[in-house]
């Protein structure tokens, strides 16, 4: 994939993107202690069934904007000004990773359209904070999100980290799991070029109710072994991606095993397979 720049009537966002232009839009969008990297497999993946795929740097993450107060709601209009200008024709193809699912969430809350859903290890933040009162595992795993409550020691434990510690992070999230050093080099030298922007994607206070979005428009593949959201804890099959208060009461849902919190990553052939074929239907 190719950074390049999207005007938009938000701002000017960087973006990672593949494929012939034309072909239906799909838009990316990465989760904390991430990097819009994380989806160039799968967007040349894409790219040869003739889609398009855009990955944004979320606003809080150089090169894209770092200023706005990043905050879910932020996200979610940023995702919809991104959706304008690079599909206002037809509704785009959604894809959302951990917090960046919450993105979408939002967003399609707020009246964007989508014709089709894939949430990637994703809960909705009301089941997250569930699943940390209930279990003292996921709180311990899911700790980073109480990072805007931290003060700046908190903060600089995470935003001003190195690789290493970045590599701690997915460790708990995905055990067993090895990412490749130099996507854990790059997330890390975003962070130390993106100040507190990052925490953005934590904004759990800003979060709406679930969105009206049709269940069967959504596909959510969480991994078996996902340390941050266990799929065995979540209180129902509608909790994937909006959460209890949604209307989107049974997205189609897929547990991967011997997968954690990376299915994109960790099981490349089984999570492209599946996401193109969910694309393909009508």
């Amino acid at each position: 994939m190719t950074d390049v720049h999207v005007d938009t009537a938000q701002a000017r966002f960087a973006v990672r993107a593949v494929g012939n232009p034309g072909g239906p839009v799909v838009v990316a969008l990465h989760g904390f202690a991430d990097h819009p990297a994380t989806f160039d497999a799968l967007g040349r993946h894409l790219a040869a069934h003739g889609y398009v795929t855009v990955a944004p740097y979320l606003r809080g993450h150089a090169p894209s904007p770092l200023d706005g107060g990043p905050s879910l709601s932020a996200h979610a209009a940023d995702l919809h000004a991104l959706v304008d200008e690079l599909s206002p024709d037809r509704p785009v193809l959604l894809i959302g990773h951990g917090e960046g699912a919450w993105v979408v969430h939002q967003a399609l809350g707020r009246g964007m359209k989508a014709h089709k859903v894939v949430a990637l290890g994703a809960a909705g933040p009301d089941v997250v904070q569930h699943l940390m009162r209930r279990d003292p595992r996921v709180a311990w795993s899911m700790r980073h999100v109480l990072l805007p409550r931290m003060g700046s020691w908190g903060r600089r434990r995470i935003l001003g980290s190195d690789a290493q510690a970045i590599t701690a992070l997915w460790d708990r999230w995905s055990p067993g799991y090895r990412p490749q050093t130099e996507h854990m080099e790059r997330i890390a030298a975003t962070f130390r070029s993106s100040g507190s922007g990052p925490l953005g994607l934590l904004d759990l206070a800003s979060a709406e109710p679930g969105s009206a979005v049709a269940r069967e428009s959504t596909l959510c593949l969480m991994g078996e072994n996902d340390a941050a959201v266990p799929p065995h804890l979540l209180p129902g099959r509608h909790s994937m991606l909006t959460g209890r208060r949604s209307t989107l009461s049974g997205a189609h849902m897929r547990v991967l095993p011997g997968v954690g919190h990376f299915p994109h990553l960790e099981a490349p052939e089984v999570t492209f397979d599946a996401i193109t074929q969910w694309f393909a239907q009508p």
